[in-house]
């Protein structure tokens, strides 16, 4: 019997938000924890699932606000590593009226990235019934090799492997997150991509054919997310479009985490089966309003609804 449903490995950094004007007209930033597995880690905890979190901060006072962070929320964090010569990752977020980001990321060298397989909690791995990561863990080695390794650990163990690309074109500068990225979609059972990610990694612009692409490499469900639009999954033979929950969106950061954590919750903790449209219809509905939520609110952790909410 695995003891967590959900084991994540890859980016923990801090998004500054924005947060209105000083008196004297400075831009102010609201501290929030970031990072899409760090997301997808918080929401299955704030909806009672057993999450475990794998990664590297540095020995700062940002590292350990993201450490209590998400020891507080539930998520088993003895697999987070701490690193006295690096410092924690920062992003600086810009927002528009409509709640679309940007971001100016600090990461070049640090600690995050910095993970080596054999810093690996292997029991955390092993004692999983998902395991699930990102393509951020893939711009730069040692994390590139630490994250195969815990794909090769997982899948021996008998865990799903759940994948999010998250393309952030600023980290793979100079790096080819197609090949890299796209290389890895074959490890996979369930995948999540957005639009402009599914066409960079199929070709297609049609989510149909995006969906049922990323099916033909290797992966057993494929979802793709399409905004204000709603979202669209293939499972088998299946395939569904699956209608948005409309919102007044202030920031749309973590959205697609939480789609897709919201998602994966409804299919490890209610045993659904690939292949069974209804089942997966609904649990895809729950992750369209929770992503809708999440966007009501500032930050991509801190902004995951209730569970009874949804």
């Amino acid at each position: 019997m695995k003891h967590f449903d959900f084991v994540t490995l890859g980016e923990i950094l801090i998004d500054f938000t924005p947060d209105g004007f000083s008196p004297e007209g400075f831009p102010r930033f609201i501290r929030n924890p970031g990072g899409a597995v760090v997301n997808a880690a918080a929401a299955f905890a704030k909806y009672g699932g057993r999450a475990a979190f794998l990664g590297k901060v540095g020995d700062d006072l940002f590292g350990r606000f993201l450490s209590d962070y998400l020891t507080n929320l539930g998520v088993d964090c003895r697999g987070l590593r701490v690193d006295p010569d690096r410092n924690t990752t920062l992003a600086f977020v810009s927002l528009e009226p409509n709640g679309e980001r940007d971001f100016a990321f600090y990461r070049r060298h640090e600690a995050d990235l910095k993970i080596c397989p054999d810093e690996l909690d292997l029991d955390r791995i092993r004692d999983a019934k998902l395991f699930h990561f990102g393509s951020l863990s893939l711009c730069a080695e040692p994390a590139r090799s630490a994250t195969y390794a815990a794909i090769r650990e997982a899948k021996a163990a008998g865990a799903l492997v759940s994948y999010d690309p998250n393309y952030r074109e600023s980290l793979w500068a100079g790096e080819d997150f197609v090949g890299l990225a796209g290389a890895v979609l074959s490890e996979a059972d369930l995948v999540k991509v957005s639009e402009e990610e599914g066409e960079m990694l199929t070709g297609y612009r049609d989510p149909e054919q995006i969906a049922r692409a990323i099916l033909e490499k290797g992966p057993r469900f494929a979802a793709v997310t399409m905004g204000e639009k709603g979202s669209c999954f293939a499972s088998g033979d299946v395939f569904f479009f699956v209608g948005p929950y409309p919102v007044t969106p202030v920031d749309t950061t973590g959205a697609g985490d939480v789609f897709f954590a919201t998602f994966l919750f409804e299919f490890v903790t209610k045993g659904l089966r690939f292949g069974d449209g209804e089942a997966l219809r609904t649990a895809m509905g729950r992750a369209n309003k929770a992503a809708a939520l999440c966007t009501t609110k500032k930050g991509g952790a801190p902004s995951v609804p209730d569970y009874a909410s949804i």
